[in-house]
């Protein structure tokens, strides 16, 4: 049926599916139905029945999926438990416990690997995004939206820099760029803040407008069309 199948047990309960290829003990082993997959590394959709187009590279990686179509999963257990779609995950344990989320990009070692039901999610760098359960965040740099356990369901947040953003719990829609930056940002939402190296804030615009420059209380800044072509600014 033109499928390829090297290792033990693996492709045992095949029945209808086509062009798998399957290398590694018990890879692909309960698969019926699923087409297109590629499982390399032991037990690499192991519980398989019906999913396709899934490539599964890695010790135990999407062990657990089951219909499942389109992943990709590479690295030890990567995408372990996944049973949804369309989702691309890179790296040792990354997108581990995810299991309804769908179109997730994780790039770097457990990156987004608490992720259970979030959607829309990309998160590079090691333990970039690695507790948090909401949805349409974008976190690039090492622990960048790291999160607090089951807590951070905030959604639309943008994370750059090393551990930016790391205390967002419920917090939605803000914008972290900054090494070590809004760490006092748990709940907030619809902020912007920019900040050094150091993680001390340069510019940060509140919620409600206020720019503040070089602190975090802000005021709001006004600018407007001047005289003889300069520009008018007013801070109240």
């Amino acid at each position: 049926r033109k499928n390829t199948g090297f290792g033990k047990d693996n492709l045992n309960a095949l029945t209808e599916g086509l062009w798998n290829v399957a290398v590694g003990h018990s890879s692909l082993k309960a698969n019926t139905g699923g087409a297109s997959n590629v499982a390399i590394g032991y037990e690499s959709l192991l519980r398989n029945i019906t999913g396709g187009e899934n490539v599964a590279i890695g010790l135990q990686s999407m062990q657990f999926n089951l219909s499942g179509d389109g992943n990709v999963a590479i690295g030890r257990l990567a995408l372990g438990v996944n049973t949804a779609d369309k989702n691309t995950s890179v790296g040792w344990q990354s997108g581990a416990t995810n299991t309804s989320g769908q179109f997730n990009s994780y790039l770097g070692y457990l990156a987004g690997a608490g992720n259970t039901t979030g959607d829309q999610n990309v998160a590079i760098g090691r333990e970039a995004a690695y507790s948090f359960i909401g949805g349409n965040n974008t976190s690039i740099g090492a622990k960048s939206l790291f999160g607090v356990d089951t807590q951070s369901t905030g959604t639309g947040n943008t994370a750059l820099g090393y551990n930016s953003g790391s205390a967002i719990t419920t917090g939605s829609n803000n914008v972290i760029i900054g090494s070590n930056t809004g760490g006092t940002i748990a709940t907030s939402s619809n902020n912007i803040i920019i900040s050094d190296g150091s993680g001390n804030n340069r510019i940060q615009v509140s919620s409600g407008g206020n720019v503040g420059i070089g602190t975090t209380a802000g005021q709001k800044l006004v600018v407007g069309g001047g005289t003889n072509g300069r520009v008018r600014i007013k801070v109240d």
